[in-house]
């Protein structure tokens, strides 16, 4: 019971059975792994000493101590469904039990106040054309670059670019560009 095993985290989760579960006079060092106290109570079986003041079992940016005084499940990232992570929503200084679904509707009903692309929108990046296409399951992105000595006359320097990004109807997408 890993707080991520997939991820490559083997600190132990708050529900695990090897937190206390080791011989204290067994523990080789006074730290842990990650340089933590290793006696916590008794000694855990594992590298990691359970730290439940800093563990984060959902890996929201919460611990699970904060969780508790913020009335949030520290076992899921989002308590109130609303697709706002806890941890993002307390650094913003929302309330991370309030669902705030009206803001992502509104988001979503004004999107280039946002600079996100809808189904329908061109961007000209002032370096060549750039489509982003956007349905309920895909994104389709296609680039070109152009080149212009004079700002005025364009010519295409190369073959079109073109991507397919699997998507869900609750995401949005920027395009970031670095010379």
């Amino acid at each position: 019971m890993f707080s991520d095993r997939a991820g490559g985290n083997y600190r132990l989760s708050s529900s695990s059975p090897c937190i206390d579960g080791g011989v204290n006079g067994y523990a080789r060092s006074s730290s842990d792994f990650d340089g933590n106290p290793r006696l916590v109570n008794d000694v855990d079986i594992g590298a990691f000493e359970y730290q439940s003041e800093i563990a984060d079992d959902d890996l929201d940016g919460l611990s699970n101590a904060a969780e508790l005084g913020y009335n949030t499940n520290p076992f899921n990232p989002d308590s109130d469904d609303d697709g706002f992570t806890d941890g993002w929503e307390v650094v913003q200084g929302w309330n991370p039990v309030h669902s705030d679904l009206d803001v992502s509707a509104y988001i979503s009903s004004n999107t280039s106040v946002f600079g996100y692309y809808t189904e329908d929108s061109v961007g000209d990046l002032s370096m060549g054309t750039m489509m982003v296409g956007v349905s309920n399951t895909v994104v389709n992105l296609s680039f070109d670059v152009l080149q212009s000595g004079d700002l005025i006359h364009w010519t295409n320097i190369g073959q079109s670019v073109q991507w397919t990004i699997p998507a869900t109807n609750r995401e949005y997408f920027r395009i970031h560009a670095e010379p």
